[in-house]
């Protein structure tokens, strides 16, 4: 076919896709509606407004599209080391730098990422 996968491989990358896009609406939801993944859900912690109020969905939207922007960089900058325009070892510079960056705020009080500080939330245990 014109896209060079088999029939079979470009199923299973439509097929892939489309159970991917389901999850992340699925986290999407739960997060920015309720505060709260089934990770959070399980260890007892959710998202709430810095100061421990509950967030509403304007922040808890702005938190993970924040969050999730970190992920993008991380799949671009792998895509790119991959197609050689970098090193392996930049690779992991640079994905390392951007780590740290965004999570050496959690050693702060209250715990806090980055997009935490940004989006004006911070994550608690249930109360």
């Amino acid at each position: 076919n014109s896209l060079g996968f088999e029939n079979e491989q470009a199923f299973d990358l439509i097929g892939s896709s489309r159970l991917f896009l389901l999850i992340g609406l699925i986290y999407f939801n739960m997060e920015t509606v309720y505060g709260k993944t089934l990770g959070k859900i399980i260890t007892g912690i959710e998202i709430r407004n810095a100061n421990g109020q509950k967030a509403d969905k304007v922040k808890l939207t702005i938190r993970f599209l924040l969050k999730n922007f970190y992920s993008i960089i991380v799949l671009i900058t792998l895509y790119v080391s991959q197609k050689k325009f970098l090193e392996e070892s930049d690779f992991t510079i640079i994905l390392t730098l951007i780590s740290l960056v965004m999570l050496a705020f959690v050693f702060m009080k209250p715990k806090q990422t980055l997009y935490d500080m940004i989006s004006g939330t911070a994550v608690f245990n249930k109360k």
